[in-house]
């Protein structure tokens, strides 16, 4: 099962896809001025970063790989995008940066 979070330069849209027969839940809230990504440990999440029209693939992410292993990542016209899997419950920051902006998630992964 495949998760998708779906970040803009002023909101959040969130899509989650189902890619087996039973489903988990995850939620992200505003905390802070941070996303707040609430997800379960062994379960992946797909977050899509929006690039303008003058910029190439880029986003650097940041992350502590004790919780978070990157699955993936694709480089498309218009986002680029990113698969991370929750390796373990806690809580952890996930940070993109790119030029001049930053977009900061808190990731709170449940057992």
């Amino acid at each position: 099962m495949k998760k998708q979070i779906s970040s803009s330069s002023s909101f959040l849209v969130i899509s989650i896809l189902l890619m087996a027969a039973v489903g988990v839940c995850y939620y992200v809230w505003l905390v802070n001025g941070r996303e707040e990504i609430k997800t379960v440990s062994g379960e992946s999440f797909y977050l899509s970063l929006p690039l303008n029209s003058k910029e190439e693939c880029g986003w650097e992410a940041r992350y502590n790989r004790s919780y978070l292993q990157l699955t993936d990542e694709e480089c498309l016209p218009e986002s680029e995008n990113f698969t991370f899997f929750a390796l373990r419950p806690g809580k952890t920051s996930l940070i993109f940066s790119q030029s001049d902006e930053t977009k900061k998630y808190i990731v709170k992964i449940l057992p």
